[in-house]
């Protein structure tokens, strides 16, 4: 009787555990559709889609090739324009969905795996659905939950044996690509794997083990390093060539000076203005003008040290800012050297008190949690190693370019995990008590 009522419990969690993300998602996945809610965020990615599918091209344009953004969220937008050129939103929110409620179930794998307890994984991914800034940013046209599905994928495969073996070392290389081939900070998830494999493996699997997850790397993110070679006649370090943008976009004052209270983005006249008082166009001249910004950065930071130095504990502040960044939205007219906001509206609806109360509660247990890696099981403390890691590099890149709440969304997954472990741990300390 008692065996029958364990396995009874055990098929209603495992039926709790797939229906719950299953049920949540597609909720807003109809809501989203029935509401004709538009498909926002960069339309970039859907015009790239448009002429793949079409003329075969990663182009902008339809006429010159782009290294802009990354090539896995453009290609995977591929599928629901073929599907219907119309309707092709609807079907790629579809595929959103369904990656979302992937993200959903690596939660709970993870949870479970670090806790040992099905229980705690139900109650990370049942915390993790009821973060809606998460959640709404899954069904935006933008990369966001394709980059932490594949990051959550490979903080499980790292958590899958207690001494790593050259099959995971191989899958995780294999996830690290593809996070750089997602997002150009996808490349700082390399490093992490490096040092699990240098500190957590056998002293004799280190030396085949580091230089098979570099080969592996390096061999899966070349067609896209070819493809720049054959377009620009250029081999970078990043899979975008954004980053003179970005840091630009941190480095000035004038840019910065309607953050956080507006996107940079609104910035963007300014910006492109530029480049024009230089005679360089960003479509035909992508590299030349990544170049100036990397140039123009380099200048700013050493003309005002005081302010970049400023900014960054602002970046740092707008990267784990329980109010959602940017505050909200406006229109920017340029004004030679300054940015004049018009018609602002402070934005704090549902979705921005969920998320305030949400990282009230996240960020001071879930870090507590997180740093606390003494006496601990092997898979426990490398959960923490690994998501303290990932936070530490993705925060230093923040704070040195630009910081929105959105950037550190992929993330909050394993900051639901760590918070549930903590309230686990306290719960059974005082019941042995």
């Amino acid at each position: 009787m008692i065996n029958m009522n364990a396995k009874a419990r055990s098929i209603n969690l495992t039926v709790a555990v797939v229906l719950l993300p299953i049920l949540f998602n597609f909720s807003i996945f109809f809501y989203s559709v029935f509401a004709k809610i538009p498909f926002g965020g960069n339309t970039g990615y859907g015009t790239i889609a448009n002429h793949l599918l079409d003329k075969g091209k990663f182009s902008i344009d339809g006429v010159n090739d782009t290294f802009i953004v990354p090539p896995l969220y453009p290609l995977l937008l591929v599928l629901p324009k073929a599907v219907s050129a119309q309707h092709w939103y609807v079907y790629a929110r579809l595929l959103q969905c369904l990656l979302s409620i992937m993200c959903g179930l690596m939660v709970f794998g993870i949870a479970s795996r670090v806790s040992g307890s099905r229980l705690i994984g139900l109650v990370s991914e049942a915390v993790y659905l009821m973060h809606l800034a998460v959640q709404a940013e899954h069904y935006a046209q933008r990369e966001t939950v394709l980059f932490e599905l594949i990051l959550l994928l490979l903080v499980y495969v790292l958590l899958t044996k207690e001494i790593l073996d050259v099959k995971t070392v191989v899958i995780a290389s294999l996830l690290s690509s593809a996070l750089y081939l997602t997002r150009p900070t996808g490349i700082l998830l390399l490093p992490v794997i490096l040092l699990v494999v240098f500190y957590q493996g056998r002293s004799g699997d280190r030396i085949k083990h580091l230089p098979v997850s570099l080969v592996v790397f390096v061999a899966a993110v070349s067609p896209w390093q070819y493809y720049n070679y054959k377009a620009f006649s250029r081999v970078t370090l990043s899979s975008s060539n954004s980053t003179g943008l970005n840091l630009y976009k941190g480095a000035s004052p004038v840019v910065q000076s309607i953050f956080p209270q507006i996107d940079t983005d609104y910035a963007g006249r300014y910006v492109l203005g530029q480049l024009e008082n230089e005679g360089i166009h960003m479509r035909t001249e992508e590299y030349k003008a990544n170049s100036f910004f990397i140039k123009e950065a380099k200048r700013l930071i050493l003309q005002h040290p005081g302010h970049f130095v400023k900014k960054m504990f602002k970046q740092l502040f707008s990267f784990y800012s329980q109010v959602f960044t940017p505050f909200g939205r406006g229109r920017v007219v340029v004004d030679g050297e300054h940015l004049i906001v018009q018609n602002y509206r402070f934005v704090f609806g549902a979705v921005e008190l969920n998320h305030f109360i949400v990282m009230t509660i996240l960020i001071p247990f879930g870090m507590f949690e997180l740093v606390k890696i003494g006496g601990v099981s092997v898979i426990e403390r490398r959960f923490k190693v690994v998501s303290l890691l990932i936070f530490l590099l993705m925060t230093i890149v923040h704070m040195l370019t630009f910081a929105e709440t959105r950037f550190r969304l992929p993330l909050d997954g394993l900051l639901c995990v760590a918070t549930v472990l903590f309230f686990g741990k306290v719960i059974n300390e005082r019941r042995l008590k």
